[in-house]
């Protein structure tokens, strides 16, 4: 018999419209660990002992029982930053400034408790700011229907003399008229006696 397909019994089993055949088929080699194959320059950046400062800050927090910095899903240690880009004279200035004018990391940030965002501690949360707004532009809708814009009722005369109208100019009076758009003239029939000869 073969070694890679053994037949286990003849006839399994017979009946009048079908036959069944058993076969076994022989044990497949292991595959190999995903440690073995892992580089072993590579092994403590897997196993999570990896040299990165904030994994340590983070660690020593962890370890003090201090409450951790709010953090990202991917687990960057979350910092404010400035929302406007700083010229190159202000840039200038800090560079050759001393430390204390220097700029400094804001460390204030917290969560807003109602919709779990990040915001500045002691600041409103601007997306609860925006939903709050919206709600109430459409409640305003609501009483006071759509606003329109003011039209004060007076007679022609008075209309005119308190809005008058712009003059148009000549040209644009022009523009206006259908004559200043000329029809296109219908192109003489060619002739190739009344060209011109060299």
């Amino acid at each position: 018999m073969s070694a890679v397909l053994r037949l286990n019994g003849l006839l399994a089993q017979t009946s009048l419209t079908k036959t069944i055949f058993l076969f076994a088929l022989p044990a497949l080699p292991a595959l190999p660990s995903v440690s073995q194959l892992i580089p072993q320059w590579a092994a403590p950046i897997f196993n999570g002992s990896s040299s990165d400062l904030r994994l340590k800050e983070l660690k020593e927090l962890l370890e003090r029982k201090r409450e951790p910095p709010f953090m990202f899903d991917n687990g960057a240690i979350l910092r404010a930053v400035p929302k406007k880009k700083p010229s190159y004279k202000r840039t200038r200035e800090k560079r050759l400034a001393p430390g204390e004018k220097q700029m400094k990391p804001l460390e204030n940030l917290g969560r807003c408790a109602a919709c779990g965002r990040v915001k500045r501690s002691h600041f409103m949360c601007m997306h609860c700011f925006g939903e709050i707004r919206a709600f109430l532009k459409e409640k305003k809708k609501q009483l006071f229907g759509e606003t329109k814009p003011y039209e004060p009722e007076m007679d022609k005369t008075d209309a005119n003399i308190v809005f008058p109208k712009r003059r148009l100019r000549d040209l644009e009076l022009a523009y206006s008229r259908k004559e200043y758009v000329r029809d296109r003239e219908t192109p003489l029939v060619y002739n190739k006696d009344e060209v011109k000869k060299q």
